[in-house]
């Protein structure tokens, strides 16, 4: 991953990622993904984890989620990124909407 994402005055408040795994070892990327942002930003809270069923597709694993709320100093763009950049460290390659994947992110 590139350097920690550092937003100014841009942002306010907190911000809630929403992380989801359906593939390979869920706990074990939902795990990495709140380790990789500790480094990113200041993790604030995390949520027990919990399982879900996939929509749209659903001939495919079931999901593993977890909520985790960051001191939100950036900007929506940056928190984009950092989401893509999360997504990407996990694996994740174009699954098409609704597919399977190590890690989703949503903001």
């Amino acid at each position: 991953m590139q350097g920690p994402v550092r937003g100014g005055p841009r942002g306010g408040g907190d911000a809630v990622l929403l992380l989801g795994s359906n593939l390979g070892r869920r706990v074990r990327n939902l795990r990495d993904a709140v380790e990789r942002l500790s480094a990113e930003t200041d993790v604030l809270a995390i949520s027990r984890l919990y399982a879900g069923e996939p929509h749209g597709r659903v001939h495919q694993p079931w999901f593993l989620n977890q909520a985790v709320r960051i001191a939100a100093r950036h900007s929506p763009g940056e928190l984009l990124l950092l989401a893509k950049r999360l997504e990407q460290s996990a694996g994740r390659r174009g699954s098409g909407r609704w597919g399977p994947r190590p890690l989703d992110v949503d903001i």
